[in-house]
């Protein structure tokens, strides 16, 4: 009889066993589409899946990405009305314009598994293609004030500078117990402390009591997504000792100053001589504004002094002492700056 019972349970273990392994997980061989339909008229979201025992369509709000259920999705958008959201076909009527761009996917569930449709978007005809809302990121700390060092009675404020953050909460920490309490609680503990800001970027405190040396206040900031917190900053009473336990916080570095923009050092120019300067041109007249010289082949200027020189020709190139330059505003037309003496200028004609 033993034996009997024996064999028995082994075959319910093997058979038990056996189904376990057998489960197969629910699988879709119909993915849900893109469906664009007339505002006020019905749809409907279709897939085709497989080994579930349970099928639910969740529906996504563009602009909040927050997730709805089939089941509760005609009581979140008025006018709106479904049939089947448990079924692989399901009916959306008197579809509403609200709807454009909302997503959808469908999910099933069987035997410990859970397993996610591709997601499909729900279009309004002749309405633009909303534009997704962009992730949102993880507020980012800037910039935050330093730990204050304040007298008994005496006042500070705190600030914070962060990029992508939507919502400050201070929250203040007891330095013994380390219980966290708001801005209103920590009020009526001190009864004279007056505290402002305690949802936005800068706090304010007026009236801080003796009693509160070596409290640390934080603050937390969310963009309806995602979380950060500051450093803790230790509020310190003049003339006392932190509490045991409370390190006293590191001094905030001091920033290196930038180096201020200095103008390169300008070249003195070489002093300036008295002296006379030879202009000629090759088979050309030359006139020098500034001088009294009439047009001719060459001039005699006298230095220092600026002159602007003309030949009646065409200039190829001007050569001074030398050395070949290019003409200034025009071919024929040269201006020299702090003329000096002894300086031989030669127009050549093309």
């Amino acid at each position: 009889m033993r034996k009997m019972i024996t064999l028995l349970l082994i075959l319910v273990l093997v058979v038990g066993c056996g189904g376990t392994a057998l489960a197969a997980k629910p699988s879709f061989s119909q993915q849900p589409e893109d469906i664009t339909v007339v505002a006020g008229k019905s749809c409907v979201l279709t897939v085709q899946a497989r080994n579930y025992k349970s099928l639910t369509w969740v529906f996504v709000n563009p602009k909040t990405g927050k997730e709805i259920t089939g089941k509760k999705i005609a009581r979140s958008i008025k006018g709106l009305k479904t049939t089947g959201p448990n079924k692989q076909s399901f009916t959306l009527k008197n579809v509403p314009e609200s709807m454009n761009g909302w997503s959808y996917y469908c999910k099933l569930g069987g035997d410990g598994f859970t397993v996610k449709s591709d997601m499909a978007r729900i279009f309004i005809k002749g309405m633009e293609i909303p534009t997704p809302t962009p992730e949102p990121v993880t507020p980012t700390i800037t910039k935050l004030s330093a730990s204050p060092v304040v007298p008994d009675g005496g006042s500070c404020s705190l600030t914070v500078k962060a990029q992508n953050a939507k919502v400050y909460k201070w929250i203040f920490v007891h330095p013994k117990s380390k219980r966290e309490y708001n801005a209103k609680t920590v009020m009526k503990t001190f009864k004279k402390l007056t505290i402002s800001g305690a949802a936005k970027a800068k706090l304010t405190l007026t009236d801080i009591p003796k009693e509160m040396n070596g409290w640390s206040v934080y603050c937390k900031l969310t963009n309806g997504s995602f979380t950060a917190k500051t450093d803790p900053l230790i509020i310190m009473i003049e003339g006392m000792e932190l509490p045991a336990g409370v390190q006293t916080p590191a001094p905030t570095p001091t920033p290196t100053p930038k180096p201020k923009k200095t103008k390169a050092p300008q070249a003195t120019p070489a002093p300036v001589s008295d002296g006379t300067v030879t202009i000629s041109a090759e088979g050309a007249l030359l006139s020098a504004a500034g001088s009294a010289d009439e047009p001719s082949a060459v001039l005699t200027l006298t230095a220092p002094a600026s002159f602007t020189v003309t030949a009646a020709g065409e200039v190829d190139y001007w050569v001074i002492n030398g050395i070949t330059v290019s003409a200034d505003t025009a071919a024929n037309v040269f201006t020299l700056e702090g003329v000096t003496a002894d300086m031989t200028i030669t127009a050549h004609i093309k």
